[in-house]
C-alpha cells in the first residue's frame, strides 16, 4: 500500500515532530532525575557537616570536662536558702 504524496508531505513533519517531543519529554525526564540526585546528594553532604559539627562539639566538651576534673565544682544547692 503506497501513500499518496499529498499524506506524505503531511506525515513527514508530523513524523519529525512527534520524534521531536519524544526526545524532549526524554530530555526533560533526565533533567528532572539528574536534579533530584543532585539535591539528594547535597542533602547527604549536609548530614555529613552536621555529623562532624556535633563531633566536633562532643569532643571540645569532652576536653573541657577533663579539664575541670580535677577542679572542685560550685554546690549551687547552697545557694537556694
Amino acid at each position: 500500500m503506497r501513500l499518496t504524496l499529498k499524506h506524505q508531505i503531511i506525515l513527514a513533519p508530523a513524523a519529525v515532530l512527534l520524534l521531536m517531543a519524544l526526545l524532549l519529554g526524554f530530555l526533560q525526564y533526565t533533567y528532572w532525575d539528574l536534579s533530584r540526585k543532585r539535591q539528594e546528594a547535597r542533602n547527604l553532604g549536609t548530614v555529613f557537616v552536621a555529623l562532624a559539627e556535633a563531633e566536633l562539639a562532643t569532643q571540645r566538651m569532652h576536653s573541657l570536662l577533663m579539664q575541670l576534673g580535677g577542679e572542685p565544682l560550685v554546690d549551687v544547692r547552697c545557694f537556694g536558702s
